[in-house]
């Protein structure tokens, strides 16, 4: 270990036992004890507003997540729709943590959630549309099939965008008999 890293975890430690933190405007926060929500934090409700917060070391923690909107794009898939056309499609979402204490108590990654439920929700239902309707149908049917979910989980979608959406070539190489 070099002195640098050395330096670095001491700082760490001290850190971890300082009893004040700050969230700032873009974040929301939540202190728990015990493993449980005791209080949210935001910038609003802090020492003189100025996201300022008190905590007891080693029986309280406080947990900051970003609540500005964020932008990801999922992973492209390859469906066929109701009526076998082979199509592939990737979306672009718009997303923000509305209630971080919803967030805490409901799920680890919230990008990475996101991310799943969208694909997964989109590849079960393109599947139930015509090629026609789909860029228009698919964007409404995902957003629904998904709100309530990210309701209770504290995470609101901003915009819903296919990113590409193109019939996509394939080759059979076995066919059935």
């Amino acid at each position: 270990m070099t002195l640098a890293e050395l330096i670095a975890n001491f700082a760490e430690y001290v850190y971890g036992f300082w009893p004040v933190r700050i969230v700032s405007q873009w974040e929301q926060g939540v202190r728990t004890r015990a493993g449980q929500v005791h209080a949210l934090l935001t910038h609003e409700n802090g020492l003189f507003g100025t996201g300022l917060h008190f905590f007891i070391p080693t029986i309280d923690e406080v947990h900051t997540q970003e609540a500005n909107a964020d932008t990801v794009l999922t992973p492209t898939q390859v469906h066929e729709t109701q009526d076998g056309i082979a199509v592939s499609f990737s979306f672009a979402i718009r997303w923000s943590v509305v209630d971080a204490k919803k967030l805490f108590e409901s799920i680890h990654e919230p990008k990475e959630t996101l991310i799943n439920e969208v694909v997964s929700s989109a590849g079960g239902l393109i599947g139930t549309i015509d090629y026609d309707d789909a860029c228009v149908e698919l964007i409404d049917q995902v957003e629904r099939d998904i709100s309530d979910r990210l309701g209770e989980w504290g995470v609101e979608i901003e915009a819903l965008h296919l990113a590409n959406f193109a019939r996509a070539r394939t080759v059979r190489l076995i066919t059935g008999s």
